[in-house]
């Protein structure tokens, strides 16, 4: 986690996305190769982002990710086909609508307790915080909970 963190921070937005993605991604990439029986059949096939995000669930990665992990590719694509990229209120509404009851309470509950830990003077609510923060936060809790999920697959093999 302190590599996405590190790489999130003091980034400028594009950079934000763009590193995010690319973490995220690696993890589902783990994801199905842990879960596929022969890993190698993955190499010559190419997938998408997109891809990896469907057959990730029909690996059995939990259907209430698929939504978010799509939004992260679109917003992905968005920023690099537009040079002005900012990460602003709708683009933290888009990603908030697509994540579902539980993911967003995980990342409620866990900037609730890092902002107790720190004592941090930062708004009650996780909403309330800028775009950017937001969004970040969403990121990271994604992020673990793929790297959840593959040390599972692993554990299970």
């Amino acid at each position: 986690m302190g590599k996405l963190i590190d790489a999130l921070r003091g980034e400028d937005d594009l950079g934000v996305v763009i590193r995010a993605q690319i973490h995220i991604e690696h993890e589902l990439t783990e994801f199905i190769q842990v879960r596929l029986s022969d890993p190698s059949i993955l190499k010559p096939l190419h997938p998408t982002y997109e891809d990896k995000v469907l057959l990730a669930v029909g690996l059995g990665l939990s259907q209430d990710y698929r939504a978010a992990l799509s939004n992260i590719g679109k917003l992905r694509n968005d920023f690099a086909h537009n040079l002005r990229g900012t990460l602003g209120e709708q683009e933290a509404n888009n990603l908030r609508k697509a994540m579902t009851t539980e993911v967003l309470e995980a990342a409620r509950r866990s900037y609730e307790a890092t902002r107790e830990k720190l004592a941090s003077d930062r708004p009650d609510k996780l909403e309330q915080q800028a775009p950017k923060d937001e969004i970040v936060l969403y990121l990271v809790v994604l992020w673990s909970t793929l790297v959840t999920a593959a040390m599972q697959a692993r554990a299970a093999k």
